[in-house]
């Protein structure tokens, strides 16, 4: 094989090992940042439907203070 061909497959190889490093850093802190959310909202000791209304990013009708 010649020499052009092995060094862009080395590259390329890299590259993916690369990518699939970030992706996986990436990943780890996302389910980190939700799985504390979660622990944080479960930790208060609500009733369900008052933890699904915490989690909702705005106002919701269900939500309605009673």
């Amino acid at each position: 094989m010649n020499r052009k061909y092995i060094s862009a497959g080395v590259f390329a190889l890299l590259a993916i090992i690369g990518w699939n490093a970030f992706l996986i850093q990436r990943d780890d802190k996302l389910f980190k940042a939700y799985y504390h959310q979660k622990a944080q909202i479960e930790a208060q000791n609500l009733t369900p439907k008052e933890q699904w209304c915490k989690q909702q990013a705005g106002w919701h009708p269900d939500c309605n203070l009673e």
